[in-house]
């Protein structure tokens, strides 16, 4: 049929039935492009715009399997020939991207809104690419197209990427530019590299700045990491220096609420700070929190510094340690311990007699120590006894309190004692005959029923 020169009615039934044919044979058109290069691309598509409505189904699915469309080769070498679902609309965008382009020729401007583009859309051409492809570009090596890509798939995301997008299903692509704990940078898979700067004293990698608020509002990339992961951290290397350590537990207070009961109560346990303990001079000892009690003016100046461990790494910071099981101060159950593990050095540090007593009297008011330190308690000499000898008669092994010497020659002696060893004096008669061969218990009702549980 002639173009240009609508034939219609009876006459265009006539011509159908004598073998006339609406358009080209495709063969032709193709062997015209290609063979004798008469044609360009934007020719075959004119005509095919011209004869759409005649071509058959079967002859557009030729059209969309045809290796007949040309690449374009910014080189001018030789000229590659693909299928329209294998080439990008010509556009700088996707040049800039490096994708394979259709050679829409240079005496003609593409149009996307053209008659032409719209039959070569249909038949394949590719406006922009997929998700698979995109994040492989964003991934690559030619550092220009990885940032143009990552830039384009991130400003497209909304309109194009969002319905196939999830961090699980490319959690293998490492597309998202990131930086190292030392600085390294890096390209990081979904869930390596977080948003939360905080994160990185533990030795986490961040995603780079400018990505942020596109990695937490498009990416549903995680601001922290899991619990898990920080959890093992802290346990595989605890921070060993008190700066390092302020850091740490200041970051963590922030995750308080990812962590549950059980990982406290193993956290509680383990040694991850970093503290003075008594005795040592110089440098820091790693510390269970389940030992450490916080400073502050009294526990500092007492009795109680010499004996327990005291941290203070900030309010923030102790947020996290209180969590971990370090107490304010000391309390009963911790005294009585330590009293029990070493009662000379606790008499020593109490001060004498009399701030042993008074330690002794609190560890007696308390009315639920554990049956283990009871049973312990039942065997060693910390119950504190006197007893009346005669000044010359004073053995070197006894403790005696100066301040306490009786009028005549007799004298008031010390001595610490197994509860089995210690006589309730409720018996003045008996208390009086026997008083420089017994040690008796301090005349005092709580202690005596202290005593006697004992």
């Amino acid at each position: 049929m002639p173009k240009g020169t609508p034939v219609r009615g009876n006459l265009e039934k006539l011509l159908l039935a004598l073998g006339v044919r609406k358009h080209v044979d495709l063969q032709l058109v193709f062997n015209r492009m290609i063979n004798t290069g008469d044609w360009g691309v934007h020719d075959l598509m004119k005509y095919l715009v011209a004869v759409r409505g005649s071509l058959s189904d079967v002859e557009f699915g030729r059209l969309q399997r045809t290796a007949a469309f040309p690449q374009e080769d910014e080189g001018g070498g030789y000229v590659q020939r693909k299928k329209p679902s294998e080439l990008y609309e010509p556009t700088e965008t996707m040049r800039e991207l490096g994708l394979p382009l259709l050679d829409w020729g240079k005496e003609h401007k593409w149009r996307s809104n053209s008659d032409e583009a719209k039959l070569l859309f249909e038949l394949g051409l590719r406006k922009f690419p997929p998700i698979a492809k995109i994040l492989a570009l964003a991934s690559g090596d030619n550092v220009a197209v990885r940032r143009k890509a990552l830039s384009y798939f991130l400003e497209n995301f909304g309109a194009k990427y969002a319905n196939e997008y999830s961090p699980e299903k490319f959690s293998q692509v490492a597309f998202l530019p990131a930086v190292k704990a030392d600085g390294t940078a890096f390209l990081s898979k979904p869930g390596e590299a977080f948003i939360e700067p905080q994160c990185a004293v533990m030795g986490f990698s961040l995603i780079e700045p400018s990505l942020r608020m596109d990695a937490l509002a498009k990416l549903r990339l995680p601001k922290d990491p899991p619990a898990s992961q920080v959890l093992a951290i802290l346990l595989q290397n605890p921070p060993r220096e008190p700066n390092k350590a302020r850091e740490y537990f200041e970051y963590l207070t922030n995750r308080i609420a990812d962590f549950t009961g059980d990982q406290f109560h193993l956290l509680q346990g383990q040694a991850i700070v970093p503290a003075q303990p008594p005795g040592l001079k110089d440098g820091w000892s790693m510390c269970k929190p389940g030992e450490c009690f916080f400073k502050n003016e009294r526990t500092t100046s007492d009795m109680h510094a010499k004996l327990f461990t005291f941290v203070d790494y900030g309010d923030r910071a102790n947020n996290f340690l209180r969590a971990c099981g370090v107490r304010n101060e000391p309390g009963v159950q911790e005294v009585a311990g330590m009293m029990v593990k070493d009662p000379k050095r606790f008499l020593e540090l109490a001060g004498g007699t009399g701030g042993y007593r008074d330690q002794l009297r609190q560890i007696a008011m308390y009315q639920s120590l554990p049956s283990s330190l009871l049973s312990t308690m039942k065997q060693t000499p910390f119950l504190l006894a006197s007893r009346k000898v005669r000044k010359s008669s004073k053995g070197p092994s006894t403790m005696s309190n100066s301040d306490d010497l009786e009028e005549g020659e007799y004298e008031v002696v010390f001595d610490l004692l197994k509860p089995s060893q210690v006589v309730i004096l409720d018996d003045a008669t008996a208390s009086s005959l026997f008083s420089d061969v017994i040690f008796g218990a301090p005349e005092d009702e709580i202690l005596e029923a202290f005593y006697q549980t004992l």
